[in-house]
């Protein structure tokens, strides 16, 4: 039963630094996006680029919108919110033209 118990504890850890870990890729992949100037994502290019699950990908967005890092704008498509534009809102000449040819 102790083995049960401890297999299933180290199962659960497990799980917890996997999600940690693509929460943190994606983080680390989203501050290289805006080093470059580029203030905006979609889900395709994201999850191709990390090779993550859209499961995955869904996760860890998840945790960065409830931490307005980032928001969802349009289906697959999301905003990165630099520190000095989350009061006020980042202006839309940062991503106006490619949210509009985004499908």
């Amino acid at each position: 039963m102790l083995k049960v118990v401890n297999s299933f504890l180290f199962s659960e850890n497990l799980q917890m630094n996997e999600k940690s870990e693509k929460h943190q890729r994606l983080s680390e992949y989203l501050e290289i996006l805006k080093s470059q100037g580029k203030y905006w994502c979609t889900k395709a290019e994201t999850t191709k680029s990390l090779e993550m699950t859209s499961s995955s990908f869904y996760n860890a967005i998840h945790k960065l919108v409830k931490q307005k890092k980032i928001i969802r704008v349009r289906n697959g498509f999301y905003i990165i919110i630099p520190p000095e534009y989350r009061s006020s809102g980042l202006p839309t000449s940062h991503f106006i033209d490619v949210l509009l040819r985004h499908k």
